[in-house]
């Protein structure tokens, strides 16, 4: 799956997020703005979900590769070692 969602993402078919969140009570308010009124919300409860989507909720939201999943992996493998050696040298 996450191989999936990289190479969609890649190819611009997944360009935004959504996510799905409970506001805390007081933590929202409204603004009458043209053509519709604006939700301000400033403080979320919990966050429930967070998805990477073709058409997102929010417009503002953005989502890019930065590296690919093997170069990140090998970066995990070179910290784990890394760790390792360090925490073997100093027992």
């Amino acid at each position: 799956m996450g191989r999936d969602v990289y190479a969609n993402v890649k190819a611009g078919n997944l360009k935004g997020m959504s996510f799905g969140f409970t506001v805390a009570k007081g933590g929202d308010s409204w603004k009458q703005t043209r053509p519709k009124p604006t939700r301000f919300i400033n403080q979320i409860k919990k966050v429930n979900e967070i998805s990477i989507v073709s058409l997102p909720a929010y417009d503002d939201t953005s989502v890019n590769v930065t590296r690919d999943f093997d170069v990140f992996k090998h970066y995990k493998e070179q910290n784990y070692r890394q760790k390792v050696k360090y925490y073997l040298d100093h027992i």
